[in-house]
This record gives structure tokens, C-alpha cells and sequence, in this order.
């Protein structure tokens, strides 16, 4: 049996006829019914926002996992001031990239699911190697980790907080550090992915194609033109797309030793142009 997957963070693609739809990592889990690993380990995305809100959708959403690993090349992800919003959001009334203090924010989410008693904990550890060449893969055990958290300072109130950056995660030679954060189910909790379990709140990619397995869904050329992920990169040339399919460096001999490569930029600047 299966009990430890490594994954990219990056989002899944959809592509229609005169639009696309993106589809994150806790949304993509949901079509692996019978799913109970002991450990996942999501690499995640080069943008800051995106990958702060697909760690807080799997913190919050997911199942599945016993332990979640989620890693992140820079401290960014964490330290970022809000550059853009999305358009749902702003009709509900809501921003789901605004920051809050860390993990203290995902350890209340996640007794929320588990239980205050349950031993449920989040956990962030930072290295104390900033990764300063993005065109190299970087070696996970090469560095220190420390454990690293977040407060409101004093006298300062949420509104505040998430009106600015973390200015010492976002100073040069600290943004490039990498972080880890590492969540655990509480006691007695049945993680397992279900089978027919509720509809997320927005965008289940299952109410999208109901009764379909995954298999099935790659096959329907006839409602999905394309479906691509990180492994597929398009180069352009005079508004001339070609596509192209890009393996990722995964090279390992125990779980939590392996390359690292920051494909967001490194496949770019590797492949693009040969």
C-alpha cells in the first residue's frame, strides 16, 4: 500500500473551448477516494498567494493524509502584501489571500476539524540557507531548520497586519529561505478520503464532472480541449504556441531526502530558449 506521495503545489489546468479553470491540489485530491497516506509532501508554486491559499485550502479542506508536508522555496509565501485580488472573492466580500500570523492561524483551523484535545498541531520550520540560484535545483537536506512563527506586534490589530509585508521574511537574503510546514492529524481521526464526501464550497472539480474517475475525465476531448499541469510548458514565438513536456528532477533514496528543483523558474531559463 501506498503511504508517502510527493506532488507539485502547482495548480491543474483546464482548458475549454473559450475559457480555462484551475484546479489546486485539495480540489484534485478529492477524485482519490480510499486515499490514506501517512505522509504527503507538496512542493509548492513560485507565487506567493497562490501557494498561501492552497496551503490554507488543504489545511482546511483536504483528507486524506495523516502528515502534510508543505514546502516552499522562498519565505515569501508567508511574508507577502496583498498585489492582487481575485474577482470572487471581491463580490463575496472577502479576500482569501490576506495573511494571518503563522501557524497560529492554521493551528485554529485545523481544531476546528479535529478537536481542541485531539493533538492536532501545524508547524513551521525555516532553513537558514537562503536559495539564492534559481536555476539549480536545490538539495532539501543541505540546511538547518529552525521553527519559525508569527505575532501581531504590539498594539497592532489583523487590519494592520494584512496591510503589510513581513518586513523581515521580505528582506533580501531572507526571502530566499525555504520553509517547511508540517501538519498533523489529531488522535483518532479518520483521514480518509471518502468516497460520495460533501462538495467543497467552491469549485469541487467531482460536481464538474459527477460519476467520473479521473481516467474518465482525461478522456472528455469532447467537453475539455486540454488539461495541463506543470509538466507541460508552452514556448512562444511570434504568438505561435507549441507544446512542450518538461520531467521533473525526483531523485531520492528515503522519503525525506530529494532534489528539489524551483521548476517555476529553472524550467524557464533552462528550457525555454535551447
Amino acid at each position: 500500500m501506498i503511504r508517502h506521495i510527493r506532488v507539485s503545489g502547482h495548480p491543474m489546468t483546464f482548458h475549454y473551448s473559450e475559457w480555462s479553470v484551475l484546479y489546486d491540489t485539495c480540489q484534485v485530491l478529492k477524485l482519490l477516494s480510499g486515499l490514506k497516506l501517512d505522509r504527503l509532501t507538496v512542493c509548492g508554486t513560485g507565487e506567493a498567494q497562490s501557494s498561501y491559499d492552497s496551503l490554507n485550502r488543504l489545511v482546511k479542506y483536504s483528507d486524506g493524509w495523516k502528515e502534510l508536508h508543505y514546502k516552499s522555496h522562498t519565505s515569501g509565501f508567508i511574508g507577502y502584501k496583498v498585489a492582487w485580488l481575485d474577482e470572487l472573492d471581491e463580490l463575496i466580500g472577502e479576500n482569501r489571500f490576506l495573511r494571518e500570523p503563522q501557524p497560529g492561524g492554521w493551528q485554529r483551523i485545523l481544531e476546528d476539524r479535529d478537536g481542541s484535545d485531539s493533538g492536532a498541531s501545524v508547524t513551521i520550520y525555516r532553513s537558514n540557507i537562503p536559495y539564492l540560484d534559481v536555476t539549480e535545483p536545490y538539495i532539501s537536506n543541505k540546511c538547518t531548520w529552525t521553527k519559525f512563527t508569527q505575532e501581531l506586534a504590539p498594539d497592532q490589530d489583523i487590519e494592520e497586519y494584512q496591510d503589510a509585508e513581513d518586513a523581515r521574511l521580505m528582506a533580501d537574503g531572507e526571502v530566499e529561505k525555504e520553509m517547511l510546514v508540517v501538519v498533523k492529524r489529531g488522535r483518532g481521526v479518520d483521514y480518509e478520503e471518502k468516497q460520495g464526501s460533501p462538495y467543497l464550497e467552491q469549485g469541487d472539480i467531482r460536481e464538474e464532472f459527477p460519476g467520473k474517475t479521473w481516467a474518465e475525465i482525461k478522456a472528455s476531448k469532447d467537453i475539455v480541449q486540454e488539461i495541463s499541469c506543470e509538466r507541460v510548458c508552452y514556448v512562444g514565438a511570434d504568438d505561435i504556441y507549441q507544446e512542450r513536456h518538461v520531467d521533473l528532477v525526483d531523485d531520492y533514496t528515503h522519503v525525506d531526502d530529494y532534489v528539489w528543483p524551483a521548476t517555476h523558474a529553472f524550467r524557464y531559463s533552462s528550457e525555454s530558449y535551447e
